[in-house]
This record gives structure tokens, sequence and C-alpha cells, in this order.
């Protein structure tokens, strides 16, 4: 009561922050009057002066107004659209670094070319994300002519384009693409062998479409690179008989509210039996042996698969594949994959082909991706409800944008009913009454399961209608387009929430004036009745977002029953014994604030749970970044050098520490003995001196010296270019393998972190501490592998087939060992004595290579 008075008086912090928006609006108003008769020529030549101004003035009071005003004639000149002042508040709230929620019809597209254009003038590279290769070709075409006009270059990233048509789409001011395509991008550019493959620059400044999507929905599942692992798939398939000869409630318990399995006492036992019998497991073994723990995950997973997963809901089978529904956006999720044998496990479950698990070469989340970039802003219909996670995990604040006219669509109530076939047959009524006064209907679903069953119960009525869910979403904007004509039904996942407007009267028709627009306006405009909440109030609050558009009316309903997943898991069994136990008939209809509220609590409870796992994950891959950024940043100073040597003291320093501490004790020592161990372990003939046993420091140093000797040695023998490539390729290809390895030991340390609670011992800090220690342990065992494959490796016998910085692995080299195979040889060039060295150390030569051993 009290923060309501104080809002009353000095107003909410999104009607201050407005305010203070309103004065550059204020600004850039008043020089759009004396842009309108300004010619193309001097617009053009007024936008290139900024360029050269920007560094000296502040942008955000001198720059930006004149931009947005120059933007916002050239889009009414060259596009026939002029943007609304509250398309300019948008604008102005992305370059203040904010998350801005624009109403569904509000014009999100035309808002950011404001900020790409004024961004383009400080020369970075500026990247626009959106949640589908559609929307991104979409968006850049349509925009392409206020970019031309302004000399801003602008291309589009799409799915199997070569690596020099993406580096040269990643050279234009502004690129185009999906969230997906700019992380793949990252994660291959950090794998590749050599800097002519690499294709993204600095990652500055990125405008996010649908921010909500991206960062939140999708913020759980990271982008992979993998290789595929040996396996076999007769396991899964015993594995998929075993768990459907147990009994629920009896050998495991299902928690439906965490998608969890839970083994019994009489279920191991019943285990251990159908282990043996499938020979999965030998007579002389039990099952609690650590060797057996990924037997007990697998059959997790297989039980999960047969009572989790549910197929049209969580997945599609399609052409021998299992393919993933996303649960927000009700798309196939292509290329994706469940981990931990979950996949495997529903491949088993519906007989296709079982595919092997994949070990990763490179993985990152959204979260971190995104979190790269100097500068992140974002839009979407609906983030308010997440503002706090925004705030929380990215440190973005969000702004709501007002409407340019008001919304007058009606939201009414929800109906409840006591079952669900009830519950469809009002549905099915309400369609048939606004389709029978001609208004065009979208019903929504959770599930391609529940779109295919409301569409059958049409088809019997002779109800003509369109279905848009992932097993037909090429047809998605064509389908979306044209669900405002009259008399139209469209029944649709969430994937009909994002990207394309439904404009009243349909797609082709869409100017207002029109006799099929306005007749579809006096019916009432569009009607949205969605047969389910969803968990989230976000997907709700966008399918509603479908009508009412830019001042039109429209409608929405939700048609909701006590058997739904929602109200089942989360509102509770004692609340829906109690609805059950009144005298209510199966047909009336249950209405009444408390299970409004309840329903909404639910949502907001699922929503923060939602979050704390979001939470908790990041909080984990955190840590992990920190390392991945660490070897990322290792790895491509080695790409991005020609030569190595300046880091060659640090790394055989390692190399020395690492073998002392493989070889050395304290107990009983003699140097002499470690100096063998030296010239056997790397293939040398280091010649053991008494004075270099005086202490263990200056032994190692000379163990640095004696192996950088080497190094310049073979470095002699031939030309630098084969040299350094050579080099980079062996260091790049070790740590690659090591940087796997790490991979898998991380996912296995996860796995069993949480355990250390039982001891009071903080996993996080805990995983934090351990996978530290395998990270330095990591990079000291490739700088130490890589030095035994150099000093033994047989360098003059090397010939490159191809141009040397064209591979990405060995297979580029061939490594001859016969002196008659085409050597290329570097001169040996004799040194004086009082010549400076050639390992460029600014010693003499007799004072550094030189000197004897």
């Amino acid at each position: 009561m009290f923060f309501d008075v104080l809002r009353t008086i000095f107003g909410s912090k999104n009607d201050r922050t407005l305010k203070k928006y309103n004065k550059i609006l204020f600004k850039v108003n008043n020089i759009g009057l004396d842009l309108v008769n300004m010619s193309d020529c001097d617009l053009k030549n007024n936008f290139f002066s900024l360029k050269s101004s920007f560094k000296q003035v502040d942008v955000f009071e001198d720059i930006l107004p004149m931009v947005y005003a120059i933007v916002r004639e050239v889009s009414f000149r060259v596009l026939k659209l002029r943007h609304f002042d509250v398309q300019i508040l948008g604008g102005i709230a992305i370059y203040d670094n904010k998350i801005i929620e624009v109403a569904t019809g509000e014009g999100k597209t035309l808002i950011a070319t404001l900020p790409v254009c004024l961004f383009s003038l400080f020369g970075m590279s500026i990247h626009v994300v959106t949640v589908n290769d559609y929307l991104a070709k979409r968006d850049a075409n349509w925009m392409k002519p206020i970019y031309d006009f302004l000399g801003v270059s602008v291309d589009v990233l799409i799915a199997g384009m070569s690596v020099n048509d993406k580096k040269n789409a990643y050279k234009s001011n502004v690129v185009y693409g999906t969230c997906s395509e700019f992380g793949f991008d990252y994660l291959k550019d950090n794998i590749v062998l050599s800097k002519e493959d690499k294709v993204q620059n600095d990652l500055t400044y990125v405008i996010i479409d649908e921010v909500d999507s991206i960062l939140i929905d999708e913020a759980r599942t990271p982008l992979i690179i993998s290789l595929p692992d040996k396996f076999d798939s007769k396991i899964y398939l015993h594995l998929n008989k075993i768990a459907k000869l147990l009994s629920n409630n009896i050998d495991f318990l299902l928690d439906e509210k965490n998608k969890q399995v839970q083994l019994t006492e009489e279920g191991f036992i019943k285990l251990e039996f159908f282990f043996k019998k499938f020979e999965l497991l030998s007579n002389d073994s039990i099952l609690y042996e650590i060797s057996n723990i990924n037997l007990l995950h697998d059959i997790n997973s297989a039980l999960k698969a047969i009572y989790f997963l549910k197929k049209d809901v969580d997945y599609l089978v399609k052409d021998d594949f299992i393919l993933i529904i996303d649960e927000h956006t009700g798309r196939v999720m292509d290329g994706r994959r469940w981990s931990d044998g979950l996949h495997q496990a529903l491949e088993a479950k519906e007989n296709v082909s079982i595919r092997s698990e994949n070990q990763v070469l490179a993985s990152i989340t959204f979260q971190n991706y995104f979190r790269l970039y100097e500068f992140l802003s974002g839009m979407t219909g609906t983030a308010y409800t997440e503002a706090s996670e925004f705030n929380n995990i990215y440190g973005l604040e969000v702004v709501v944008i007002p409407t340019n006219k008001k919304c007058i669509r009606v939201d009414e109530s929800d109906l409840i009913f006591l079952e669900k076939d009830i519950k469809f047959k009002a549905v099915i009524n309400d369609i048939k009454k606004s389709h029978s006064l001609g208004n065009p209907v979208l019903v929504g679903t959770i599930s391609i399961a529940a779109s295919e069953f409301l569409s059958d119960l049409l088809t019997k009525i002779n109800i003509k209608h369109n279905v848009l869910n992932a097993k037909n979403h090429e047809l998605e904007s064509h389908i979306v387009s044209e669900a405002g004509r009259f008399g139209s039904v469209t029944i649709a996942t969430n994937m009909a929430g994002r990207g394309t407007d439904i404009v009243l009267g349909g797609h082709v028709l869409s100017l207002k004036g029109c006799d099929s627009y306005d007749a579809v306006v006096k019916l009432g405009g569009l009607r949205v009745i969605g047969t389910e909440r969803h968990e989230s109030r976000r997907i709700d609050n966008q399918l509603r977002g479908r009508c009412g558009r830019q001042g039109d009316p429209g409608s929405s309903q939700f048609y909701l029953s006590l058997e739904d997943d929602l109200v089942r898991i989360f509102i509770g069994d004692n609340f829906i014994s109690l609805i059950s136990k009144l005298n209510i008939a199966k047909d009336d209809v249950i209405s009444h604030n408390l299970i409004s509220k309840s329903i909404e609590n639910a949502q907001k409870k699922v929503e923060a749970h939602n979050f704390e796992i979001r939470k908790q994950l990041l909080e984990f891959d955190d840590i992990f970044n920190e390392q991945r950024i660490v070897f990322y940043n290792y790895r491509n100073f080695i790409i991005l050098n020609d030569d190595i040597s300046i880091i060659l003291n640090s790394l055989f320093l390692d190399v020395i520490n690492l073998f002392c501490d493989k070889f050395f004790s304290l107990d009983f020592f003699q140097f002499d003995e470690l100096v063998k161990k030296f010239n056997l372990e790397f293939g040398l003939n280091f010649k053991f001196i008494e004075k270099y046993s005086e202490n263990l420091d200056l032994f190692k140093s000379n163990l640095v010296d004696y192996l950088k000797k080497c190094y310049f040695d073979k470095k002699m023998l031939i030309e630098d270019k084969i040299f350094n490539f050579f080099e980079r390729v062996l260091f790049l290809n070790v740590l690659d393998v090591k940087w796997r390895e790490h991979l898998l030991n991380l996912d296995y340390l996860k796995k069993g972190i949480h355990l250390r609670g039982y001891a009071n011992q903080d996993p996080k800090q805990e995983y934090k501490k351990e996978s530290f220690l395998l990270f330095e342990e990591m990079l000291k065992l490739a700088k130490y592998e890589f030095t035994l494959l150099f000093l033994k490796f047989p360098i003059n016998n090397i010939v490159v087939n191809d141009e040397l910085n064209s591979g990405v692995d060995f297979n580029s080299l061939n490594f001859n060992h016969n002196s008659e195979n085409g050597i290329i040889e570097k001169k040996k060039i004799k040194i004086g004595r009082n010549s400076l060295c050639h390992c460029k150390s600014g010693k003499k030569y007799k004072h550094c290579h030189g000197k004897e051993f």
C-alpha cells in the first residue's frame, strides 16, 4: 500500500525512464522538421559527417537525436514507413543498454534500424539476432533500402554458408542471423587450426529480437560441437526391455513435478537379476560396484524416456529420427539431441536407429555467449514478467514501451471445467460460434498432440482450418499471416506466437480501409482461444498478444480443466479433491477468483523453479566459462602468432617442473640419475655437469635452456613457414585432445559433486576448486605432450600438400621418414661466436645457444 502511494506520487521506475527518453524524443522531432525538405544527397552527407564527430561530443545528447531523425526520414522516403514516437523511444532504450518490451505489431524490426545505424558510425559490426532463418532473411531484406541509402552494408548468415561467404558477411556493418548460427560460428572459430579459417570478428554490439526466447527459454540448452563416439546399440534395446518389465510404485517411484525417477530396494534387486539375464552384468558381479554406475544411470534414462517424454508433445518421430520439440516455441530443434543417454533411450523406445553418444569438442550456453559482447540489448513482446532474471543474470533493465494506439483487446476471464473432454467441447462451441459470424479464430495449444486432436474434432464438423505445428513449420509464415482472414480458423502450437504479424483481413488485403479489413473489424477482430495454460505466463501473454495489434479490436479466452498438467501437478491434489467433492455438474463452468489466483500462483512457482535451475546451471557454467575463456585466449594466441618462441620460457619451465614432479624424490635423489631419465624421456643427449647439482632451481634452469637450444636447432633445419605451420598444428592438436578430455572430466565431476553436500561441503565451491586443479593439470600435460612429440618428431621429413594455412587437421601434412621424399630443408647458417644469437634473445651466440652443455 505504501509503495503504491509512492508510485502514484513519483511514478514507477519505468515512468521515470520514459520521462528521460521523452526529452531526447523532443530533440529528434525538432530535428526531423528540418530534414523534411532536405535533398537525398544532403541527408546522406549529414549522416556521413557524423562519423568524424562522435568522439568529440556526447553521443546520447548530440549524435543520437540527429541519427534517429535522419533514419526516420530515410525510412519514410524508401519504405513509406515512418517511425512512431514510441518506436523512437524504443530505439533510445536499446542504445541505453536496455531490454524493451514492445507489444506485438508495434514494429520491432523497424525499431532496430535506429540503434544499428547509430552503432555503424563507430565502425564496428552489429549483430542482429533472430529466432529463425526466415526472420533473419526477411528483416535484412526488408530494412535493406534504409541501410543502402545511408551506406551501411548488410548481410545475412545462413546455415551451410562457405567459410569465405561467412567471412565476407561478418565484414558488413550489420549482420542478421539466428542465435545458434552466431554461437556455432564462435565455437567453430575456436577449434580451427588457422586464423584464415576464422570467420567472426570482435563481439562488440548485439541486438536480440525475441530476447526472452533466446536468453531465458533457450538458456538451459547449450550449443555443442561434438564427434560421434563408439558404442553398442544393443545395450539401449536391452535397457528399454528391462525398463518395461519394472512396475511403477513397486520397483520405482515417479516425481512428475521434478521429472525424476527413484528406484526402490525391490527395484534394485530386480534390476540386478535382469542385468545378468541380458548379460549386461557378469554373474560374479554386483550392481553396487563403481564400474556399474553407468548402467544405473542408463536405466534411469530409459525410465524417463518411457514415462516422462511423450510423443508429439516432447518429440517427433520422422524419417527414422527422434526430433526434439521446443516446449516454449513448439518448433523442432534441428540437430539437437538429449544428452546422458536419454536420446538413445528414446530411440530404443520408438524402435528407430540408435545413434551414438557424442564426444564434446566445444560447448557454450547462450547465456555465456551473449555476455561476451561488450554491448547487449534486446526486444520482445513479453519481458516484464522476467525483469528480475534479466537484471540478475545479465545486468539489463526492462523498459516497457507504450503502444502507439491504445490496446482495446478484451481479455476474458478463464473458464475452468472438471474434465478435459468437456473443456474441448466448450472450445469447439466457441470456434463454431465465432466462425459462423465470420471472425478469424486462432486456437493455441501447448503440444502437437493437442493441436492434432482439436483438428480431428473440427474436421468431423466440417470446419475448414489450418494447423501450424512443428510437423509443417515450413508453411509457418504463410499460415500465420493469413490467420486474420474473414472466417479463417487456425490451430497452432506456441510457435505461432512470434515473428509474423496477424493482419486483420489477411496479409494481401492488409491496408486499412479495404473491405476485408473493415468487415473483420466490425465483427470484433481476431478471436484468440487458449486450450491450456502454459507453465510460463509469458507464453500465454504472447498468444493473447496476437490480437489487438495497433489499436485493432480483438478478444482472448482461455479454457482450462482440472485434468490439465499445470493444474494437476502444481496446484495440489487436496485442492482438486475439494473441488471434486462439491456438487458441480460435469458441464458446469467453474469461475472463481480463488482458482484463477491458484493457477497464476502455480505459474509463478514454476517460473521461480525454472529460474533457480537456470541460475544454478549458470553458476556452475560460469566456473567453466572462466576456463574456456583462458583456454580459447591461449589457443588464439598460438593461431594468431606465427612464431610462438616468445612463450618458450614459460612453456618449457612448466614442462621441466612437471618432469621433476614426476621423477624427483625428496627422500633420495641423484642429479645424474635424473639426467638419464630426462634424456630417456625426451630422446635427448643432455650432459650432466657437477655444478648443476648445487640446487634444484639451477638444475631446472639449465634444463629449460637446453630445451630452448634443441628447439632452435630444429627450427634451423627447415623453412620458417613450414616450421611455424608444423609447430602450430602440432600444439593445437595436442591442446584440443586434452581439452576434450578435460570436458569429459568436468562432466563426470559435475554429475557427482552434489554428493559433497552430505559432507557439509558447498558443492559449488568444491566444483570450483577441483575443476581449477583439473584445468591447471590439463594445460601442463598439454605442454608436456607437445614437447615430447616435438622433440622426438623427425622434423626434417615434413611435406606439406596444400596451402599451409588451409588445413584444420593433420590430413594436410605428410610425415615421411625417408630422405628421398621431397624434404624441404633450410640451409644451416654458420653463426660467429660473437654474433647475436638467432633466437633474438639479444645475447651473443657464445653466451646463449652456442655455449657448451
